[in-house]
């Protein structure tokens, strides 16, 4: 395996510092086009969305100024060509590979994918690591030049690096629910100092802890015990390119407690994110216009099980399920179980 040199880890945890500075979603594109040129050096560095049913996902940030919106829509006519593409959106491959670890540089230089798009913004050789941010979307951080191709060193780097990336984007999309949740009071928010203390604690943190730990004896701005066991776990993480760390996730009778941590290096305070994640229940779903049975296999419809399941939840025949199941496609005005479900996510 290729080992770095002392300048190289010194450059990681510059890049790292800086993707850290702050955890504002608006400052993220320049924080992390930056952060990357500093690992790799490369004409330009490109970060792109993609969904993993094949569709750009509307995400694209770009260090080259040369990349025009006309470019960016013949990229989406013929990245399907790109080797790479096959990689990681087929076979969902993990990590960072160069084109030519696929496919000799002369075959891909007679592609359409590189004749169309590549060859016209000037770039022949690619450095690309798969951000997995939602089983759904992945997020490609290319690393492109027109000179010789990339080293192995520049490989280690970049897979170094990307959890650091992965986290960072995840964090910002859960500040970006964060604004609109603290308008609607569906997500609470604590902010610890350097010194372990409580800064700032919101109301509906409060509630949360006092629903999920109700049993629990503690001062009025302490932590519960779980939280910060949790937290002494990740603050204890050995060296300066420790994994991100997981969510806290903490069931409870109505549903779960998801705890995200995130921390702004440039005044060493830690936030805390409180997310709950409802479980759905029959009752939700009172107000259709349907029975009681049939707003009851509803739910479990939504759950994912099948007719011949619910008939043994229900204690009725999958026969009786399947007329149910016809009366409430009818009444919501639905063919199939998707749209069931999507008709009963839209008032979850």
């Amino acid at each position: 395996m290729k080992r770095l040199k002392n300048k190289d880890l010194q450059l990681l945890v510059s890049a790292i510092a800086e993707l850290n500075a702050d955890f504002d979603p608006q400052t993220l594109a320049e924080r992390a086009l930056s952060a990357a040129a500093k690992v790799i050096a490369a004409d330009s560095v490109a970060f792109t969305g993609i969904h993993y049913d094949g569709q750009l996902s509307g995400l694209a940030w770009d260090s080259s100024e040369e990349i025009s919106q006309e470019e960016i829509e013949i990229f989406g006519q013929f990245m399907h060509e790109q080797p790479l593409f096959n990689a990681y959106v087929i076979e969902r491959r993990t990590e960072t590979l160069k084109i030519t670890d696929l496919i000799a540089a002369e075959k891909f230089e007679r592609t359409d994918v590189y004749n169309q798009f590549y060859k016209r913004v000037g770039v022949r050789n690619q450095l690309v690591s798969p951000l997995m941010i939602s089983p759904d979307l992945f997020v490609s951080c290319s690393a492109n030049t027109d000179k010789q191709d990339f080293s192995e060193r520049q490989k280690l780097m970049s897979e170094l690096f990307a959890p650091h990336l992965v986290n960072a984007i995840r964090n910002a999309f859960a500040y970006q629910r964060l604004e609109s949740a603290l308008e609607t009071e569906a997500c609470g928010i604590i902010s610890i100092n350097s010194a372990g203390e409580t800064a700032f604690i919101s109301e509906y943190a409060r509630n949360l802890f006092g629903e999920y730990f109700a049993d629990e004896k503690r001062e009025s701005n302490a932590l519960p015990e779980i939280i910060r066991n949790w937290l002494n776990e990740t603050n204890s993480a050995v060296g300066e390119f420790a994994l991100p760390q997981p969510p806290l996730k903490i069931a409870g009778q109505k549903g779960e407690l998801v705890v995200r941590r995130t921390y702004n290096q440039t005044v060493r305070e830690t936030t805390l994110l409180l997310e709950e994640k409802r479980i759905p229940s029959p009752q939700k779903f009172r107000h259709l216009p349907l029975t009681a049975r049939e707003a009851e296999i509803l739910f479990w419809i939504t759950q994912g099980k099948s007719d011949t399941a619910i008939s043994a939840l229900c204690g009725i025949s999958p026969r009786t399920v399947h007329k149910h199941v016809e009366n409430l496609y009818r009444k919501l005005g639905v063919e199939t179980r998707t749209g069931a479900m999507l008709k009963a996510l839209e008032i979850l």
